[in-house]
């Protein structure tokens, strides 16, 4: 392994302290938290290594199994063959979002939460090879919008962690890279425009990248942060599926624990057609068996489409720069992924280049990170620099004072570089007026509907301005791409106080409070907990925000459909709440039915009989689901009769006029 330069470029060895201190610092370390696996790595005198997290592996698998305790990696792989539902994986891809995609034990979990249990144990087992860690620098996908670089650093602040700083994926792979070549020091090497192109388990990156001496420049990135390895076993899984149910009549799909034991068959698949011709994927269900073969033709022909998107998006990339393929000096191929030698050979006949598969495929994100931390905290290190741009546009939503219409005034265009600022001038309305509220959303939509909200920036005044004073808000990327804000009154030469509220994030408790609440276990089957996930408990939602409006009026009509299960309705809503009770019931039925299939399959020594209390789960669960959303909506259905029919529980008066008045502005959409 190629290493930095010697002395005086040479860092301190690790046990030594840095120069002109007395006692060494904990390590900065870089960490790759990635979709489907983590990796960790520090720079030492040795040059960048990387530790086992997963017996002698660097890697382990970003999977959590939540049940009577918590366990990560491959062991919660493992306990999860027999008890699916408490495996939670695939996580990094609701990063941003109010809650991970399903219930957890009862509970709506933050995917911040999750993330931070990851890190936590990546900290623990990393300690153990290099004492204790604080500093970290963690990555991130490049095409990662602001919501979920701010929630990256809130997993790293529930962790325990001090995030120094998150770099992007991609960039932390070209340095790594151009570490191995010995040219970090910017000694010596040519400019070069490098594409890196980065296919993951669980999201795509595409850079394009510009190194010249002591400075590396993002010139654009793009990306699909749905799209990688997983997407490609979930080819793999439906294709054996459907094999499977052509010969036997019966869907394999329809059990999870099956489909988490098929996807770890087809993951084994996926790695040996990277070198055979073809293989046997031997599926066995219910007793019944069948060996589907596939070989590397067919294995290509299913994952065409999803390369293709790839490659569009790399071409987009490209444009953004102002590049053609011709331009480009290499195309450097990262992830594990990017392993598959169709990948190479799908690219290499889009730009007539062929592209190069970086030292590390697996490591090199975490080995990038780690001289990234290094930099921000040694003082011995050849300074390099690191300019990133934004993969997303950043703008304020406001009104066409012509049409009428929503609008997105984009301040900050997409791929500028950073950190970029943009100062954009607000006037009050009335005198005495306390607040400007300034609605920020990333995207490149000018309707900003289709953009992702950042939060609601709020400046607040002094009491006593007049109206039309003058207040400049000024919106900032910073160089790791996320947003902060500040204000001035030019009036009155003075700072205005600039909060940004994100409808999106909480103000999470600790971790150890998560784990406690995850381990004290499920609710009794005769509590009902069906919540509407599109339906959070959140704040008057912004009228410009029309899908949150309409996700309020649902929240607030189940809550007062639940309200009046209890009450002795009007004559008229008699038959729907007898149908709402009836579904309450129905629903508890059904889950007390489902636990009892659990426990005696725990216990159940037999495969066949095993496999069939696994059917019989599988086909319970897909039917409690629907159960579910039944009772879901009937209270959604009862509550906004009761608003109709003026019987509304005293109690909930107030929920149902905020109804009313919602329920009127989407009328007035309609005649819009």
């Amino acid at each position: 392994m190629a290493s930095l330069p010697p002395t005086p470029n040479e860092p301190p060895a690790p046990n030594d302290p840095p120069p002109g201190s007395g006692s060494p610092d904990p390590p900065a370390i870089g960490i790759d938290l990635g979709t489907t696996t983590c990796a960790v790595a520090r720079l030492s005198s040795a040059g960048v290594e990387c530790f086992p997290l997963e017996g002698e592996s660097p890697l382990v698998p970003s999977v959590l199994y939540i049940g009577d305790h918590i366990e990560v990696g491959q062991k919660a792989i493992d306990l999860g063959l027999d008890n699916p539902d408490a495996v939670v994986e695939a996580f990094k891809r609701d990063m941003g979002e109010p809650h991970f995609n399903r219930k957890i034990r009862a509970h709506w979990v933050p995917p911040e939460v999750l993330s931070a249990m990851m890190l936590d144990e990546i900290r623990e087992r990393a300690s153990r090879h290099i004492g204790e860690i604080n500093e970290v620098v963690i990555t991130v996908p490049a095409y990662f919008d602001e919501r979920r670089r701010k929630a990256t650093l809130e997993a790293g602040r529930l962790a325990g962690l001090r995030v120094m700083d998150i770099i992007n994926e991609p960039v932390a792979a070209a340095l790594a890279e151009i570490h191995h070549a010995g040219r970090l020091d910017g000694s010596h090497g040519v400019p070069a425009k490098i594409m890196v192109y980065d296919l993951g388990g669980g999201t795509f990156d595409v850079s394009v990248l510009e190194v010249a001496g002591d400075e590396m420049t993002t010139l654009a990135s793009d990306g699909d942060v749905r799209l990688g390895g997983r997407d490609f076993d979930e080819r793999l899984v439906d294709y054996v599926a459907e094999k499977f149910l052509k010969q036997h009549n019966i869907d394999p799909r329809a059990d999870f624990g099956f489909v988490q034991r098929l996807w770890s068959l087809v993951q084994r698949a996926k790695h040996q057609l990277s070198d055979a011709d073809s293989t046997v994927i031997k599926c066995a269900f219910a007793g019944m068996e069948l060996d589907v073969k596939i070989d590397r033709a067919r294995f290509e022909h299913l994952i065409e489409p999803l390369l293709e998107r790839t490659i569009a998006t790399s071409i987009d990339a490209l444009e953004q720069a102002g590049l053609a393929w011709s331009q480009l000096d290499e195309i450097l191929l990262v992830g594990g992924s990017s392993r598959i030698p169709f990948v190479a050979k799908k690219l290499a006949e889009a730009s007539g280049k062929a592209p190069r598969l970086c030292h590390e495929p697996d490591l090199a994100v975490a080995k990038g990170a780690a001289l990234f931390a290094a930099m921000k905290t040694s003082k011995t290190l050849a300074p390099f620099r690191v300019i990133n741009v934004n993969a997303h546009s950043l703008g304020i939503a406001g009104v066409n004072v012509r049409t009428g219409e929503p609008i997105n005034r984009i301040l900050i265009p997409r791929n500028s570089r950073l950190p970029a600022s943009k100062r954009q001038k607000f006037v009050t309305r009335t005198g005495q007026q306390r607040t400007v509220e300034i609605k920020i959303v990333e995207g490149e939509s000018e309707n900003p509907d289709y953009c992702v909200p950042v939060g609601k920036c709020i400046v607040t005044l002094s009491p006593d301005l007049p109206a039309q004073t003058e207040v400049f808000v000024t919106c900032r990327y910073s160089n790791n791409g996320t947003v902060s804000v500040s204000g001035l009154v030019p009036a009155t030469h003075q700072a205005a106080h600039v909060e940004i509220r994100r409808d999106a994030f909480m103000d999470l408790e600790s971790l150890p409070v998560w784990r406690d609440r995850l381990l004290r276990g499920v609710t009794a089957p005769s509590v009902v907990t069906a919540d509407l996930p599109l339906a959070p408990k959140v704040a008057m939602p912004d009228p410009l925000d029309r899908p949150q409006v309409v996700r309020r009026i649902d929240y607030l009509c189940q809550q007062i459909g639940q309200g009046a299960l209890d009450a002795a309705p009007p004559p008229a809503l008699a038959p729907l709440q007898k149908q709402v009770v009836s579904a309450r019931r129905e629903y508890v039925a059904v889950q007390h039915l489902l636990g009892r299939v659990r426990s005696a399959m725990a216990v159940e020594q037999d495969r066949l009989e095993k496999s069939k209390l696994q059917s019989s789960a599988a086909a319970l669960r897909n039917y409690l689901g629907e159960v579910e959303t039944y009772f879901i909506y009937s209270r959604i259905a009862m509550g906004s009769a009761c608003i109709r029919e003026g019987a509304v529980p005293e109690a909930l008066h107030a929920e149902a006029d905020e109804a009313r008045t919602l329920t009127a502005a989407v009328a007035g959409w309609v005649d819009e």
